[in-house]
């Protein structure tokens, strides 16, 4: 991680992640489906509950019983038998490339994405496929906000690793694009091993990919955390790569925001309308951010600058690392 910080800092105006081979797309289309079991998830699985619901698909905790076992691939530990199971459409042609996509980002984004795939069950009689991935034991960031009284130490611990999580998964050529307090997990928070990290790759974009994928096209992430200069709505270009990512560390000055003071930067639950920048937070609010952070947050998070008149993602790295 620490040759990854330096690269990035090094060559922080510009950005330019060198990317691995994986994130080439070599892997085709044709033969990832060709790996899917279309059968009845049911034989597979047992003891299915559901535990979340998204824009683009539910997610359940299940139990894999022996026949399950046997079918996935790469096979799991034999001790473990818990995975996510996320159910989505895969009734159109555009939902068959969006599912292909997410799937294939899981398998690029690596550790730090703290997902793991498994396989896929498609359930011809329904029309639905499910994705099997690594089950993650803790709680989203929302969650714990709402519930945890986190110390100074707790959050800014939980800022620096959300920052390298989002830096690793750029190395690998995958841009999340729907960085949210909900979509960032901690496991392990009492003790002084958590780890934060991303999950939920439905709207993730693979930077070889964006010029031509429907899903940049078409959809975005959640209102407020989403980028207001997005590709769709404000003329950034889909190509260009640096703005591109550039859209997660929107998403992530967002986030840290709202775990720090608990507010988000927008007010209407309704309609999303924006209702400021950092600049509005007032001192009751801004005590609870380290100093450090200030200037970084306020340029990050300020809707009058573009992508690339923010910080660099070294300079957000160079911020949180110095307030832990």
């Amino acid at each position: 991680m620490r040759r990854a910080f330096t690269a990035i800092h090094r060559r922080s105006e510009n950005y330019n992640v060198k990317m691995t081979a994986s994130a080439t797309g070599t892997d085709s289309y044709h033969e990832l489906e060709e790996s899917f079991v279309h059968d009845e998830i049911t034989k597979y699985f047992d003891d299915i509950t559901l535990v979340g619901k998204g824009g683009f698909g539910s997610i359940y905790r299940a139990h894999a019983n022996d026949t399950g076992m046997e079918t996935m691939r790469p096979p799991p530990h034999p001790n473990g038998r818990l995975f996510a199971l996320k159910k989505v459409h895969f009734d159109s042609e555009l939902a068959k490339t969006m599912l292909i996509d997410e799937i294939q980002n899981i398998k690029q984004s690596k550790l730090r994405s703290g997902v793991r795939y498994y396989g896929c069950f498609i359930d011809d009689a329904t029309g639905r496929a499910w994705v099997v991935m690594s089950f993650i034991t803790g709680l989203n960031l929302l969650d714990v906000v709402k519930t945890v009284k986190l110390t100074r130490h707790q959050k800014n611990d939980i800022a620096k690793k959300l920052a390298f999580a989002i830096v690793e998964c750029h190395s690998h050529g995958i841009v999340h694009r729907d960085i949210k307090p909900a979509n960032v997990m901690i496991t392990n928070l009492t003790s002084k091993t958590s780890d934060v990290l991303l999950v939920d790759f439905g709207l993730s974009c693979n930077i070889s990919k964006c010029p031509i994928s429907p899903k940049c096209t078409r959809f975005r992430g959640s209102p407020g955390y989403f980028d207001i200069h997005d590709e769709t709505r404000h003329g950034i270009n889909a190509g260009d790569m640096t703005s591109l990512m550039r859209s997660d560390w929107w998403s992530y000055g967002q986030t840290i925001v709202f775990m720090y003071t608990k507010m988000e930067l927008f007010v209407d639950d309704h309609t999303k309308v924006w209702s400021g920048d950092y600049g509005s937070l007032t001192a009751p609010f801004l005590k609870h951010i380290p100093t450090r952070l200030h200037y970084m947050l306020s340029r990050l998070t300020d809707p009058s600058l573009s992508p690339l008149e923010r910080p660099t993602p070294g300079e957000i790295i160079q911020s949180v690392t110095k307030s832990s």
